[in-house]
């Protein structure tokens, strides 16, 4: 099972005030260990991505798919059109699912780059690359507009 880094820093900041916390003995020790909380609290913040990025991941990706789709009909055994991830209600569970379709594609144009001339071949992996880039972009922007002075 996977967990959020949200719910590792949880769990590492909850071990640290019931285990840690009572062990020490020494002020400075203390409030060490109170500051190290403290950052762990702001970051915690940081690890939760909006779900209007999220959503616009998915929106790349779940285009993207359906390009390759639209390109590659007329060759042998594409992956399977991605279940529809409009009713998953996490955002996340979303970008894991469209994600892990584009990595299906992946696949499949290096299994089948052999049989592909070299124009069909550089085509399609400059789509993958603009959907991949596309997703990623999105996340650029939230972590630019993240503001980090706090953390000091």
């Amino acid at each position: 099972m996977m967990l959020k880094i949200s719910d590792y820093i949880a769990a590492i900041r909850s071990a640290l005030q019931t285990d840690v916390q009572a062990e020490l003995v020494s002020e400075h020790a203390r409030s060490q260990l109170l500051g190290a909380i403290e950052v762990l609290d702001k970051l915690q913040g940081l690890m939760e991505w909006s779900p209007e990025m999220l959503l616009e991941q998915s929106a790349a990706l779940g285009s993207g798919s359906e390009r390759l789709r639209a390109e590659t009909r007329d060759m042998p055994e594409p992956p399977e059109r991605a279940h529809e991830n409009a009713d998953v209600a996490e955002p996340e569970e979303r970008v894991r699912g469209d994600a892990a379709h584009m990595g299906e594609w992946v696949d499949w144009l290096y299994a089948h780059r052999g049989g592909l001339d070299a124009d069909r071949s550089r085509a399609l992996e400059m789509l993958v690359r603009d959907v991949i880039q596309a997703a990623l972009a999105a996340e650029r922007r939230r972590i630019s507009a993240s503001d980090y002075s706090s953390m000091t």
